[in-house]
């Protein structure tokens, strides 16, 4: 398993738990290009999930085989496959799966003389692996950075706008900030992740939503964190007229007027949701797409 853009370990205990409930082992090649994230991740998993340092770059508990692995910001695709594949056990040809989670591949911009790279790492991956599981921030996500960076790219090029821009140059690319820093972030629709895919080598797709609600607000309201599980039901089955009727019921029920409003009944004068755009489209702000490869299934069946 590839790690893409591994953080500070933010999935090891999820692999660790992966590794039980299949009864096998896991290895796993955590590809970050930040130093001190690696640095963070390893003391993560020393310090909270009992893994043990083999050497300087590999960690292991019983279950779980952790390689770091740190690039470079700069580095094209090519140059992120074969760090990567120089990682793998001996007499091992290629990975299983590549993870690249929660907005790693939206982190990733465009450079000079290197067009859509998103595109690029995504081919890359259907190269590497069979499976790619996605998770890629959405046009519902970050609205007020989107909308001040898309205003710039269409005024006037003058110094200050371009400095402002920076590398946020292509549609959907933005800034924000956290704390006293800015990060490079891009905005990409359902549709166009599907196509995007599509183009990468990968056939079949299956897109979810990941979340509504911010995952701060999720993790600090236990009562929008259910209501968020059902409101997910409803949108990756696309119902949007299940999913009008639980929102009706649950603003009345905010309202703590029933389904009154004083003495007259509330009413729902038009639909919430476009009928030409799925639910996922709509309301999803990162969105999770596991996706097999075209490309490796059909190497993987020439080698049988």
């Amino acid at each position: 398993l590839v790690d893409f853009g591994a953080g500070d370990g933010r999935f090891c205990a999820e692999f660790v738990r992966a590794a039980d409930a299949l009864k096998t082992q896991l290895f796993v090649v955590a590809y970050e290009v930040s130093v001190g994230a690696l640095r963070a991740l390893k003391r993560r998993c020393v310090k909270n999930l009992g893994y043990t340092c083999s050497d300087e770059v590999s960690l292991t508990n019983g279950k779980v085989t952790l390689v770091l692995c740190q690039g470079g910001p700069l580095e094209n695709p090519t140059q992120v496959c074969t760090r990567l594949v120089q990682c793998l056990p001996e007499n091992t040809n290629n990975f299983d799966m590549v993870l690249s989670g929660w907005g790693s591949t939206s982190a990733i911009p465009d450079l000079p003389g290197q067009p859509q790279r998103q595109l690029a790492f995504d081919t890359a991956f259907a190269h590497l692996a069979p499976v790619l599981l996605q998770i890629v921030s959405s046009p519902n996500n970050f609205l007020k950075p989107q909308s001040e960076f898309q205003r710039l790219r269409f005024s006037t090029r003058t110094p200050g706008t371009i400095a402002r821009l920076r590398l946020a140059t292509t549609p959907g690319s933005f800034y924000y900030p956290v704390a006293e820093h800015e990060y490079f972030y891009t905005a990409v629709s359902a549709q166009e992740e599907h196509e995007r895919l599509l183009s990468a080598g990968f056939s079949r797709i299956h897109l979810r939503a990941c979340n509504v609600a911010s995952f701060r607000d999720l993790t600090n309201n236990p009562v929008l964190a259910k209501l968020e599980t059902l409101v997910l039901f409803y949108i990756n089955r696309d119902d949007k007229r299940a999913l009008e009727a639980i929102l009706f019921r649950a603003v009345a029920t905010a309202a703590k007027r029933g389904v009154h409003w004083g003495t007259r009944p509330l009413r729902r004068c038009s639909p919430l949701f476009r009928k030409d755009q799925t639910l996922i489209h709509q309301l999803a702000r990162y969105i999770i797409s596991i996706s097999v490869s075209f490309i490796n299934t059909t190497t993987d069946r020439r080698r049988q």
